[in-house]
């Protein structure tokens, strides 16, 4: 019984661990899209296909869909972090996903 509770409670960390990355990272994409004059429409968290960012799993890459005043959206590949200090760090990385007719349905 002790060990169950152990395992739940490793479990219950990680996730409330994970959740604060997760804020953190979408309050850092928020604060530069709106420093950049756009509104983050989507925000979603990829794992698998990272587009132009290797894998470092201390390292979110997030899909990003973009707005401006003027109603163009955009798309974007971020990764918030620092190698060494993950999201304690406001460092991003941007790559910005052209326009093509595939991407716009999306």
């Amino acid at each position: 019984m002790f060990l169950i509770a152990r395992i739940f409670l490793i479990i219950g960390i990680f996730g409330l661990f994970q959740h604060l990355v997760a804020m953190r990272c979408h309050s850092m994409i928020r604060a530069w899209a709106k420093q950049g004059g756009w509104r983050a429409l989507k925000t979603h968290r990829k794992f698998i296909n990272l587009g132009p960012f290797k894998f470092n799993p201390g390292l979110p890459v997030y899909r990003v869909t973009l707005e401006n005043a003027c109603g163009k959206q955009r798309h974007a590949y971020v990764r918030c972090g620092h190698e060494l200090i993950s999201v304690l760090s406001d460092e991003m990385a941007v790559e910005w996903i052209a326009a093509s007719p595939e991407i716009a349905r999306d």
